[in-house]
């Protein structure tokens, strides 16, 4: 090929990469699923680097989180008019046929001639040997029905496969949940997590009231509603460029879900407390207490990452917040100068995450049953080191962003069983009313989305009774 020709050609592909929301979507698939990425940041990191407008953005983001949350229900499809196993596919072909599945099964009005086309144009420039098999199968596909059929042993021999199919679930995560809350509760919930997440942030009342900041980012044309959780909460119908906006650059708000805010208002904290915020990044629920003590007082921010105390940072600079000091610390190792110091010891501990299977969709896959184990250890591990941290009279709020008894209530009784010095206290007239005796009455509460609107949540309050 004349040089001319190969540079045009070159010209042409890095044009097509940077402009198809197909192709972007392709390479942040093959990213979340070969190197274990969050797609939240894949996305905008392509989103940065790519123009588009805001309705291909849109698009994008639909196809990405689309194909991740359905992938066992497309490989489904696909298995169907494929006559290669799923199993033996190339990564690029079954990445190709998911995204074009996808706009065949959940978006009408993507006609299926250009489904087809697109995908077959990117096969020809990343996989072409495979174009004429992907054209044949999506080709099959868009003159047939795609819906999942009533449920048959002849089909899914057993009804959790079913489930799995439909909700594109892991079978492990149904039979673990069908024990622990009964089959109607878990087919609400998974079909709650195809629901696209709400999209929530707090005011920062030390800069601007929650009236005030609504009023603002109305008149910049956000439909706004307050949130039914959070009282410092505002809820965006259409968040698209927010966080552009010159109101973020002000620190004027924090993007936060209503379940994480409402943690720091069951910790109730008070002006000039000493608070220890023990799995502090990025600094959410730290930025949020400090707002809360009107920036007087102290919130020791611990992360045991350092590149995670920056993210801390960033925030705080944004934020305008003074009160707040990250700290590099490893929580689950005795820090003997920080025994009995606190007002009050929060603690965020790393969980499955299964609380935000809409939010985070990857996250169905990224955890195993057997993960449950190691993060029981280090749960325990924080209570049993950070109670120490506790004055007598102070309190510790522990809390995850999941749903599963074991890393909920279960780890609280074990950590009672053993610490006779705290109880569980009530916390019921912190909440708004419609969480009113749905059990902080008795020191716990669980948030679930299809139920409460929100992420999936767990929050415990104990007070230190004795030293």
């Amino acid at each position: 090929m004349p040089i001319v020709s190969l540079m045009e050609t070159r010209f042409q592909l890095v044009t097509y990469m940077n402009t198809s929301p197909r192709y972007i979507a392709m390479r942040i698939l093959l990213k979340v699923e070969e190197e274990g990425g969050y797609s939240n940041l894949a996305l905008s990191h392509e989103m940065r680097n790519a123009s588009f407008s805001e309705l291909d953005k849109g698009f994008l983001t639909e196809l990405v989180y689309g194909v991740i949350e359905r992938k066992m229900t497309l490989d489904y499809f696909i298995a169907r008019f494929s006559s290669v196993p799923i199993r033996k596919m190339n990564r690029y072909v079954l990445v190709i046929l998911r995204i074009a599945t996808y706009q065949l099964a959940y978006l009408d009005k993507v006609p299926s001639y250009s489904v087809c086309d697109e995908a077959v144009k990117i096969a020809k420039k990343v996989i072409p040997v495979n174009a004429g098999f992907i054209n044949a199968v999506l080709r099959a596909m868009s003159q047939a029905k795609l819906v999942i059929p009533a449920y048959s042993k002849k089909l899914f021999h057993q009804y959790n496969r079913y489930l799995s199919v439909k909700h594109s679930m892991p079978e492990w995560l149904i039979a673990r949940w069908l024990t622990v809350f009964g089959q109607p509760f878990v087919e609400a919930l998974f079909e709650s997590s195809h629901r696209h997440a709400t999209f929530e942030l707090r005011a920062n009342t030390t800069k601007i009231t929650c009236d005030a900041l609504r009023a603002l980012l109305e008149e910049n044309g956000y439909e706004v509603q307050k949130s039914l959780i959070a009282k410092d909460g505002l809820r965006i119908a259409n968040p698209a460029g927010i966080i552009q906006t010159k109101a973020f650059q002000q620190g004027l708000f924090y993007v936060q879900d209503a379940a994480a805010s409402l943690v720091s208002h069951v910790l109730n904290p008070t002006k000039n407390s000493r608070i220890l915020d023990a799995c502090s990044a990025p600094g959410g629920k730290a930025t949020h207490l400090a707002e809360l003590m009107e920036d007087a007082g102290e919130v020791i921010a611990c992360d045991v990452f350092p590149h995670k105390l920056g993210l801390i940072n960033e925030n705080l600079m944004r934020l305008s917040l003074n009160s707040v000091h990250p700290t590099l610390q490893d929580s689950t190792i005795r820090n003997a100068t920080y025994d009995s110091a606190f007002d009050a010891v929060l603690l965020d501990v790393p969980c499955t995450g299964l609380g935000l299977l809409g939010r985070k969709p990857e996250i169905r896959w990224a955890r195993e049953e057997q993960d449950f184990a190691s993060l029981h250890r280090v749960q325990n591990d924080l209570l049993h080191t950070c109670a120490e941290y506790v004055k007598p009279g102070g309190t510790l709020v522990y809390s995850t962003c999941s749903i599963d008894p074991s890393e909920n209530q279960e780890r609280i009784h074990a950590f009672l069983s053993a610490h006779k010095a705290f109880s569980l206290c009530d916390f019921d007239a912190l909440l708004p009313e419609q969480l009113r005796n749905r059990g902080g009455q008795d020191g716990m509460l669980t948030l679930y989305p299809q139920i409460d609107d929100c992420d999936g949540f767990f929050i415990s309050k104990m007070r230190r009774v004795s030293s």
